[in-house]
């Protein structure tokens, strides 16, 4: 998986990327939807000091049962020393909540989401153009293909764009145990790209062109 913030396509417009330095209040570098143990969120944050992570995972609710391997506590407790702002709640109530904060964030990432339904895709496509930054973006990594389709036909209705293309083996290599022995599906596991496009985001042709500022 890339680097949240990096996108893995060519960029065709250098002065598109303003996604860089510190947050500033109210806005997270990347929301990331199910974290699992959150190594790797911990890791960004710890590299990247500067830029507010934050993490939903209703693994971390008072009554759900971790996995194999996985030591709520001990995770729980390497987020939060690391700073990341650990939400225990679903996905869809946690973004919301976000959103009715007044936060914003540069990207999203969701991982093994064939672990959800169709509808809670749709509903946080449907929330996206809320809580993301103008040309922000969503990293959504399955091998589901019905999700991947979803998300290519309900996009562009909310002013979203999409690519997509297979994850090498090894940036697939990353993948827990839910989905490692799929590495070898037929189609390989996706990378969708799902970006808030700039004109829908900033429909005033003067408000695009101040674009970016210091987000």
């Amino acid at each position: 998986m890339p680097r949240p913030g990096k996108s893995p396509f060519r960029h065709s417009n250098q002065r598109r990327r303003p996604f860089r330095g510190p947050t500033p209040p109210n806005v997270y570098q990347t929301i990331h939807l199910g974290v699992g143990d959150g190594r790797g969120v911990s890791s960004n944050a710890v590299r990247f000091p500067a830029r507010k992570y934050a993490a939903i995972d209703l693994l971390y609710m008072p009554h759900r049962s971790a996995p194999t391997g996985i030591d709520k506590r001990a995770s729980s407790e390497r987020m939060k020393s690391s700073g990341v702002d650990l939400k225990a709640d679903n996905i869809q109530d946690g973004l919301r909540k976000i959103i009715e904060a007044g936060k914003k964030t540069r990207n999203v990432t969701w991982d093994m989401p064939s672990l959800y339904n169709a509808t809670t895709v749709s509903n946080v496509l449907k929330m996206l153009p809320q809580v993301l930054l103008p040309n922000g973006k969503l990293y959504f990594t399955s091998e589901h293909k019905p999700y991947i389709h979803q998300i290519q036909e309900e996009a562009p209705a909310l002013g979203l764009s999409v690519r997509t293309r297979t994850l090498t083996r090894e940036e697939a290599a990353h993948r827990t145990f839910f989905t490692n022995a799929l590495k070898d599906i037929r189609g390989g596991i996706q990378l969708v790209e799902v970006t808030y496009r700039l004109k829908k985001a900033l429909p005033r042709k003067k408000a695009r062109k101040a674009w970016p500022v210091k987000t």
